[in-house]
């Protein structure tokens, strides 16, 4: 388990000083993160799994954010399949539907959307560079990323995400810290999801 809950609880009043808050707006970040959340930013080192804040590599004036999948030393696959960092293969579970696309949990941190429908991508790689990030967009067919920009300079230049303060649903919570609203329940076991699948098989259909 992390020691940065419990460090964060810590230094919050020192740091408060340091911290920017910031509306979101746009969803390439959902469903973690979507449109209209407010986060708040601060200093740190960026871990796999993280939220990032960076100047956008095609508009240096616009500021966008997005999910760090590799450091520096460490080498990206991506196409059919799951992400692939120094060979191993990231851990995929679907969670259900999300609007027209596929909630996915990634590493059981965080989740991911997909379109069933996008095209297969062709196989990349990519070696990360000294002072360097690999990043994703959660919304994986919907925003660009590392997929076309390569890997960013880790001088992010807005920070990492602390806290991401938004409305709950059936995805997330309130709040969430490092972006990250995992561990989630397999479908299978959660019985609340189990009841809504029962019932969705029982109704009577309307063909």
């Amino acid at each position: 388990m992390r020691a940065r809950p419990l460090l964060l609880a810590l230094l919050l009043p020192p740091l408060v000083a340091l911290l920017t808050a910031r509306r979101v707006v746009d969803d390439a970040m959902s469903p973690s993160i979507r449109a209209g959340d407010v986060v708040l930013l601060g200093p740190g080192g960026a871990d796999p799994g993280d939220v990032v804040c960076l100047a956008d590599p095609a508009d240096p004036s616009r500021a966008v954010l997005r999910r760090v999948i590799a450091v520096e030393g460490q080498t990206v696959e991506l196409g059919r399949g799951a992400a692939r960092v120094n060979g191993e293969a990231h851990r995929v579970r679907e969670m259900g539907p999300f609007g027209a696309n596929t909630a996915r949990s990634e590493q059981n941190r965080y989740l991911i959307q997909e379109s069933s429908r996008s095209p297969a991508l062709a196989d990349q790689s990519w070696t990360v560079p000294p002072g360097h990030r690999f990043v994703l967009a959660d919304d994986r067919d919907g925003a660009l990323d590392g997929r076309a920009w390569g890997p960013v300079p880790a001088t992010f230049g807005c920070g990492l995400v602390w806290l991401r303060v938004g409305p709950a649903d059936l995805w997330r919570g309130p709040w969430s810290l490092w972006a990250q609203d995992g561990p989630w329940i397999p479908p299978s076991q959660d019985p609340d999801r189990h009841e809504a699948q029962e019932a969705d098989k029982s109704a009577p259909s309307e063909d």
